[in-house]
């Protein structure tokens, strides 16, 4: 037995986009965070340096202050993890 799609939606809906500002020292970042109304939560923020999803990440401070993210990179448990025992 083969399944076939009947039909598929798309849908379009406002969102709310939040950009927080997080400083320490010269080192700052802007990191938006979405709110989908549809589930009711905020979108995952994924890790700058596996690209994985999640919500709880740490910010690594050490990067040159000319680049994008002004020297401050959002890492997952793991990354962080990797990243501090070198």
């Amino acid at each position: 037995m083969v399944l076939r799609p009947l039909a598929a939606i798309r849908l379009s809906m406002p969102v709310v986009l939040n950009a927080d500002l997080f400083q320490w020292r010269t080192a700052e970042r802007v990191m938006p965070v979405i709110w989908n109304p549809l589930l009711q939560s905020c979108e995952e923020l994924a890790c700058d340096a596996c690209g994985a999803g999640g919500f709880e990440f740490s910010l690594e401070v050490g990067g040159r202050e000319e680049a994008p993210d002004r020297g401050m990179s959002l890492r997952c448990g793991d990354c962080g993890a990797t990243a501090d025992t070198r």
